[in-house]
């Protein structure tokens, strides 16, 4: 890919805290009143988080030319670039699961503090329905990989490039990425497949690949648990 952008890194490393600190107000607005359902909280927080994130990285990028194509969308290697991220995908997932395994086993006397972390936008919710997990899904499968792609590696991976190399930049980014999951078990495994995510897009040069290999991950971890739900 091309090394050199002209936006500059510091805006989005600045920007970065602000959509979650707007989803931590709304949710504690939530916990104030009564029961919502599953997927209608999901969709709001969603909604708020990556419409901030897209609107961020759009303003900056639209003045140097088509936004989507700035940060990577294009038809050049499509096949070549679906076909690797949806293999890229399969691996990031077992590194991440392998990984969690690992920093559960490490950091295993901070479980006070993964539970805090994974309650963090939780809200008084109803019982879960078949619509709330098909809500969970779209969010999970399509919304996360396209929105989280478009910032973390068409918007910041590049300009991280600019100043610190390929390595530097993907590690960083993948840290990064994985940081904003809120999950102190899951930091290894999520950092490996944001380094993932960053190769693909830097061997394919197509933001197509990372969002294939990011389905293809939220792919497998939403539906593997499903299917040992119902043949149990």
């Amino acid at each position: 890919m091309d090394a050199v952008v002209p936006w500059k890194l510091w805006p989005g490393l600045a920007f970065l805290p602000v959509p979650f600190l707007l989803n931590g107000l709304m949710t504690y607005m939530m916990r104030q009143g009564e029961e919502i359902s599953v997927g209608a909280a999901q969709l709001l927080i969603s909604l708020l988080l990556y419409s901030s994130t897209l609107a961020f990285a759009f303003l900056v990028v639209y003045r140097y030319g088509s936004p989507l194509e700035e940060v990577g969308f294009g038809g050049r290697n499509l096949p070549s670039s679906l076909g690797l991220g949806l293999l890229g995908g399969c691996l990031s997932f077992w590194l991440a699961v392998a990984g969690g395994l690992m920093s559960a086993g490490l950091l295993h006397s901070l479980e006070s503090v993964e539970r805090w972390l994974q309650g963090f936008f939780d809200v008084n919710v109803k019982s879960l329905s078949g619509a709330d997990v098909f809500i969970a899904g779209l969010i999970i499968i399509v919304a996360a990989p396209v929105c989280e792609e478009i910032f973390f590696r068409g918007y910041l991976y590049p300009a991280m490039r600019n100043r610190m190399g390929l390595w530097g930049a993907a590690f960083l980014n993948g840290f990064l990425f994985s940081a904003v999951h809120f999950s102190v078990f899951g930091l290894i495994g999520r950092t490996v497949a944001g380094v993932i995510f960053c190769l693909l897009y830097e061997y394919n040069d197509n933001l197509w690949s990372p969002v294939a290999a990011h389905a293809m991950n939220n792919f497998v971890a939403f539906f593997l648990p499903l299917v040992f739900l119902w043949s149990s």
